[in-house]
């Protein structure tokens, strides 16, 4: 009933008008959220995977030192205020604010529906102390790369350092597919028309079509469509291609599959799809001096 009564409210939440918000605004701030968003992503998990290579000690640090020494940065370049929280929480500094609670609970419910995880956020404006503020809330779902941390067989030896560093710990137990938490970014409305950050270079603006490669076992045609639909909500593709192919003439294949598969991409020739449509890119940015 808790639940239920949370999405209702969360529904009259975020279908409220907003007639200090134009709908062209509107979409200006969530494009500069998403800029935000995929950076954070990204920086944390180029971090994250270079850590696990030492163990899931090193993933803990990770999470426990880097983590807010990114945010903070990105905070101080782009006027973002940047949070990660979750419904169970390993750092009571993370817990839930304002409706934060209610807008998860509404994704689980969703989630539990059937609803990709990609597909569920919400944006809004929100007053503070008197100020409007734009509010993107973004769920992240439970990957492979993160049960040695978060699931429900950790290793003993990591379980008690994650109880060492974070007594009241209530964030293990998650599968693969559950709503782990979510990103929460607020700014103020009046800081938009002041402080808009230049985002990275895009494809777009440097006129990139994926190509077919025939000596390739996958379609980088193909496998943009399935990236934009499983991965960019999450990874910028330029950014993502970069971080798996910075030689792309040289990585193999195969460790970008397996690098796909752990999150959660492992449908065989999907796999190969996106795999070529990274590699196209990589070769493309490398090209044109990116």
């Amino acid at each position: 009933m808790r639940a239920l009564f949370a999405l209702l409210m969360t529904s009259l939440i975020v279908t409220a008008p907003l007639p200090h918000a134009r709908a062209a605004e509107m979409d200006d701030y969530v494009a500069e959220a998403e800029t935000v968003l995929q950076r954070l992503r990204g920086e944390m998990m180029q971090e994250m995977v270079n850590a696990q290579q030492k163990g899931p000690a090193a993933a803990i640090d990770v999470c426990r030192h880097l983590a807010p020494e990114i945010n903070a940065k990105i905070e101080q370049e782009t006027g973002w205020t940047l949070r990660r929280t979750g419904l169970r929480v390993r750092n009571p500094a993370n817990a839930p604010i304002d409706d934060e609670e209610a807008l998860m609970r509404s994704f689980e419910l969703k989630a539990m529906a059937g609803q990709p995880p990609q597909l569920l956020r919400t944006a809004r404006i929100i007053e503070r102390d008197g100020e409007k503020v734009f509010h993107l809330i973004q769920a992240v779902p439970m990957f492979d790369t993160c049960l040695g941390c978060h699931g429900s067989d950790i290793d003993p030896a990591t379980l008690t350092r994650i109880k060492e560093l974070y007594p009241d710990d209530n964030a293990t137990g998650y599968a693969v597919g559950d709503i782990r938490g979510a990103f929460s970014l607020y700014k103020p409305v009046d800081a938009f028309a002041t402080s808009r950050p230049a985002g990275p270079v895009t494809l777009a603006s440097l006129g990139y079509k994926p190509t077919r490669d025939p000596a390739a076992k996958g379609d980088a045609t193909v496998g943009e469509g399935l990236y934009k639909r499983y991965c960019e909500n999450c990874h910028a593709p330029a950014d993502l291609a970069r971080h798996v192919f910075p030689d792309p003439e040289k990585k193999p294949d195969a460790e970008v599959c397996k690098f796909l598969g752990t999150h959660g991409m492992t449908k065989g020739q999907q796999d190969c799809d996106v795999t070529a449509y990274l590699k196209d890119i990589a070769r493309f940015l490398e090209a044109h001096g990116n």
